[in-house]
């Protein structure tokens, strides 16, 4: 055969492959962020991912390399989360891939949302773009994975459950995908948090750079300036520095008090300076006004709140911290941040350095915008999900037959790809 008809030849099969598998795709395209998301980019960025990529998701699939993921071990982790942790049990979800179809186990004492969810649109989304091996994993929807064992003051308010993913027999432990996770929880596979995978992330990212544009570094104030939630004792030692150093300090809280908080203060014994600590909210573009910017754990991970600060052309500082997100391994200190400690005893110490070592801090800056540029859009983003989920079906112990059978046998399994059809199933059960 002639070269040039073994050319044509081949392009007309990846084209019937590519028709076959777009006409053919279950998923409903107004259900997924297909519209926002650039193809070729995602195509592109896939072929040459970054290598930190691979390094963070074989660094969390390690758990299961020795040890595969079975139906019986994804069960019982499932059934233990829901029971030690009752109160956000909506917030624990069970899904599987299967024929690139969208399920998820639906238990008969859960009302379900009639709309689908961020991460679900994401799923589909994926499912749009690429044709995935058949899955079945668990989602934590909470705030991140804690380590069982508190190093230090802050209490969550789910303290007394930071162990609630674990199982009692270690050979019945399933991995849990989680947008945030202390360094030592094995059992977490961390992929992007919803904001970063849904339109809400592009929107910032358009604004970040609007207001950034507007506002050269030289223009900045040379402080520091800080607006967010009392989630942690370590967010109280920056907003009280700011009580006595003014002139370089800008922090201050803009939650709001109720039951809760009220105990959460007493507990700290932050009840009475509280109230020194408040402050007025402050815009993106108020914030962007001032050079230094830090980036504070709040219950777990602060998200999108890294993500924006190291594109808005001022200095980040990041707080030293155990609590990771799946980009945080790319990240080097002098080069895109720089570091505080934990208890940010040295935030003055490092304010100082940065006014004194002013065109280091543009380096960094310059890093930081251009990290976020060529790692954190949303193909970028996408990429990274779609390789998690591809290198967790390497490590199952089971088949598509299994999965299969299971899904005809158990009726707690609903097909969501296309959700209006789901929501007529799910009406039937009375759970909508």
């Amino acid at each position: 055969m002639k070269k040039s008809h073994l050319i044509f030849f081949s392009i007309a099969i990846s084209f019937v492959i590519f028709s076959v598998f777009y006409t053919s795709n279950p998923n409903r395209s107004r259900e997924t962020y297909v519209k926002i998301i650039s193809k070729k980019q995602f195509y592109s960025k896939l072929k040459k991912a970054p290598s930190w990529m691979d390094e963070q998701i074989k660094a969390d699939v390690a758990f299961i390399k020795s040890k595969k993921v079975t139906q019986e071990a994804l069960a019982e982790t499932f059934e233990t989360m829901k029971r030690n942790f009752a109160i956000s049990k909506k917030d624990f979800i069970r899904y599987r891939i299967v024929d690139n179809k969208l399920y998820q186990c639906f238990l008969d004492d859960e009302k379900i949302s009639k709309k689908e969810e961020a991460f679900e649109k994401a799923i589909k989304t994926i499912l749009k773009l690429k044709k995935l091996p058949d899955v079945d994993f668990i989602y934590s929807h909470i705030d991140g994975l804690p380590s069982k064992v508190n190093k230090y003051k802050t209490r969550f308010y789910y303290e007394d459950k930071r162990d609630f993913y674990l199982v009692k027999d270690e050979t019945k432990q399933a991995p849990i995908f989680t947008r945030a996770k202390s360094k030592d929880v094995k059992e977490g596979i961390l992929i992007p948090d919803y904001v970063a995978l849904s339109e809400l992330w592009p929107k910032l990212q358009k604004k970040i750079i609007a207001v950034s544009s507007d506002v050269s570094w030289n223009e900045k104030a040379a402080r520091l300036h800080w607006r967010g939630a009392s989630s942690k004792t370590e967010r109280f030692n920056l907003c009280e520095l700011s009580l006595k150093h003014q002139n370089i300090i800008d922090a201050g809280f803009v939650d709001t008090i109720n039951d809760r908080k009220i105990e959460e203060l007493k507990l700290w014994g932050k009840l009475d300076i509280y109230q020194f600590l408040k402050r007025d909210f402050a815009n993106k573009k108020e914030q962007l006004n001032h050079k230094y910017l830090p980036v504070l754990d709040g219950v777990m991970c602060t998200y999108p709140g890294y993500h924006w600060r190291l594109l808005s052309n001022s200095l980040v500082l990041k707080q030293t911290s155990d609590e990771i997100q799946w980009f945080y391994k790319a990240l080097k200190p002098y080069v895109h941040y720089v570091p505080i400690e934990h208890d940010l005893s040295d935030i003055l110490e490092k304010v100082n350095w940065a006014v004194l070592n002013d065109d280091k801090c543009q380096k960094i800056v310059q890093e930081a915008t251009d990290f976020v540029l060529n790692n954190l859009m949303l193909e970028d983003v996408y990429v990274y999900f779609y390789k998690a989920l591809l290198e967790y079906s390497k490590h199952q112990d089971f088949t598509k037959k299994d999965l299969k059978q299971d899904l005809k046998n158990d009726k707690r399994w609903v097909a969501i790809s296309n959700r209006r059809k789901g929501n007529e199933i799910l009406k039937k059960r009375g759970l909508l």
